[in-house]
């Protein structure tokens, strides 16, 4: 994982392929509501209110290494997927920034067993945010906010999960938040959080865990204001977790640590 990070830094991921069968590239505009796969040809710049809108199940939105921004409308999204299902969110070659302006970067409401990979998203009160939301995969994303955003709201989570149930949070990078970096609300039951990054989140924990319902397993948490993983008790400790560095001498609650 901490190679990973260097290398998102600096913009440097090898390229992800497209795979077979993938539609044409293809123009759009802010706020256009997609109903099939979609390849971007050119940035989105300065929406006024979301980026894209998921209308339909089942397809998949490659950013193609191009970036969203958005003008900082409140209650925005850079992606916005509302109801729909199976569908596949992703940057096809993970070089830059890629969604940044927006009050949340990628929002998942009501929408269930979805893929959301490979993105950068920067500045964002939460980075990525399910609302009601199960089974989906959020995997190899990078989420980063200051201590404003351009919405003028502060950037409090990298990933926030909000009633929603049996998610996998695996290989995130969750770093210089206002809170914390992962945040599994008590209503989320059946997170699998796993592999994740967290660190310098400068307003309290790497990973926050608040339901019992939940495995942590081979993450590593550092440099945190507070605790590197705070977990309520009862939670499933996978074992293989990581913290130094961080603001609470304990490192970590309710989980073992090295």
């Amino acid at each position: 994982m901490r190679h990973l990070w260097k290398v998102l830094v600096v913009a440097a991921l090898a390229l992800a392929v497209m795979p077979a069968g993938a539609s044409a590239q293809q123009s759009v505009g802010c706020g256009a509501v997609l109903t099939r796969d979609t390849v971007l040809t050119a940035d989105l710049v300065d929406c006024p209110g979301d980026g894209l809108v998921v209308g339909a199940d089942g397809i998949r939105i490659t950013l193609n290494g191009h970036s969203i921004t958005g003008t900082g409308a409140p209650g925005s999204a850079g992606v916005r997927n509302q109801g729909h299902d199976g569908v596949t969110i992703e940057d096809g070659d993970f070089v830059g920034l890629d969604i940044s302006g927006f009050q949340t970067g990628i929002l998942l409401v009501g929408a269930d067993r979805n893929r959301v990979r490979d993105l950068f998203v920067e500045g964002s009160s939460h980075g990525i945010a399910l609302v009601r939301s199960t089974g989906n995969l959020l995997e190899r994303n990078a989420s980063r906010g200051g201590s404003f955003n351009r919405c003028d709201s502060p950037a409090f989570v990298a990933i926030a999960l909000f009633r929603s149930n049996r998610n996998l949070l695996r290989d995130n990078i969750a770093a210089n938040n206002v809170h914390a970096g992962i945040h599994v609300r008590p209503l989320s039951h059946g997170t699998l959080v796993a592999a994740n990054l967290a660190q310098f989140n400068g307003g309290g924990d790497g990973i926050l865990v608040d339901n019992p319902r939940t495995t942590i397993t081979a993450n590593t948490a550092d440099d945190n204001l507070d605790y590197g993983i705070e977990a309520v008790a009862g939670v499933t400790d996978g074992g293989g977790n990581t913290a130094s560095g961080n603001g609470n001498p304990a490192q970590c609650l309710n989980v073992a640590c090295s």
